[in-house]
């Protein structure tokens, strides 16, 4: 499982105003649509969204008012792992794949940020992205070979200096 940085939505309280105060409603509308989802309408909200919702919010509200884009080079991540593995049979006619995977994953990129500057405020967003951390999985696949689905399930747990997390995947796979 590949960890995804988040921001809470109340850091984002009064940005929508802000907006539209500073650029107008249809800068606001626009950056909405870019990041696909109308940040005014849970501003309120105790959640979290996509650090990618936000930097596309923002990268949409630079390009529209003028201003110049921050910078948009890729977010690059490398991954170094291992997965082992072994098919037996579970009962008659139905094949059981148990498997591990151990990966180092590795930030190969810099941390993204943007800053959005008007009539003397300053909003600046920014991560830091975390350089190395590792992720162990545990799944196990169910098929038969004379039929066209298959179920699985499948364990991650992500650990490295300030990132943790657990996350799984249960589901069929059907080939036609």
């Amino acid at each position: 499982m590949e960890p995804v940085s988040v921001v809470c939505v109340t850091a984002l309280a009064g940005v929508s105003d802000f907006v539209r105060n500073a650029f107008g409603e249809r800068v606001l509308t626009r950056a909405n649509e870019a990041a696909m989802l109308d940040i005014e309408a849970i501003e309120d909200q105790n959640c979290f969204i996509p650090h990618l919702t936000v930097t596309s919010f923002v990268d949409a509200i630079s390009k529209l008012s003028g201003e110049e884009p921050f910078n948009d080079d890729p977010n690059v991540r490398g991954r170094l792992g291992l997965r082992a593995g072994t098919t037996m049979q579970a009962w008659a006619g139905t094949l059981m794949e148990p498997f591990v995977i151990g990966s180092l994953w590795g930030n190969l990129s810099d941390n993204n940020q943007a800053t959005l500057t008007s009539t003397g405020t300053t909003f600046r967003f920014q991560d830091n992205l975390q350089d190395v951390w590792g992720e162990v999985s545990a799944g196990v696949n169910f098929f038969n070979v004379s039929q066209t689905t298959s179920v699985f399930a499948k364990v991650d747990t992500t650990f490295g200096n300030d990132i943790t997390g657990v996350g799984g995947k249960v589901g069929m796979r059907v080939a036609w």
